[in-house]
């Protein structure tokens, strides 16, 4: 009875450490996909599969699930990581248009500053313009707009 004891023993301790061993294996497949390139990926995919072919229902189940797992994890990690990425992109995409904006109001504001420059040198070269000196137009002396006379003083 002992010797029997020990058989089954020895056997279902065999057992168990061949299903830990092909798991392990089957999550270094998993973790390979994984990191895979996509051509790589395929052809992973397909062993992967025909290993779960060989494997008894419940094992296959479980298996399934544990995958199943890892790459809801995965792609979770991913969706976490494009959404930093999007929002990453939009603060750009804000700073880009705010710096814009700037430059857009500096190039106004030069241009503002470029007419009034010009319309001060225009009036300071035109006599008619300058009250500071320069012969200034009064009516009576010569001929101006409307029949009136205009005199330079």
């Amino acid at each position: 009875m002992k010797v029997t004891i020990f058989i089954l023993f020895t056997l279902m301790f065999g057992l168990s450490q061949s299903v830990l061993a092909e798991q392990n294996s089957i999550d270094a497949q998993i973790a390979a996909i994984q990191k895979a390139a996509p051509k790589e990926r395929v052809q992973l995919m397909n062993a992967l599969k025909r290993k779960l072919m060989q494997m008894n229902t419940q094992q296959r189940l479980e298996t399934i699930k544990k995958m199943r797992h890892k790459f809801a994890k995965n792609s979770a990690q991913h969706a976490e990581h494009s959404e930093d990425m999007r929002h990453n992109t939009r603060q750009m995409q804000e700073h880009m248009q705010h710096k814009e904006m700037d430059h857009m109001q500096e190039m106004e504001h030069m241009q503002n500053m470029r007419q009034h420059d010009a319309a001060q040198q225009y009036m300071q070269e035109r006599p008619e313009y300058n009250s500071g000196g320069g012969q200034q137009m009064s009516p009576g002396s010569s001929t101006g707009g409307g029949g009136t006379m205009w005199h330079r003083r």
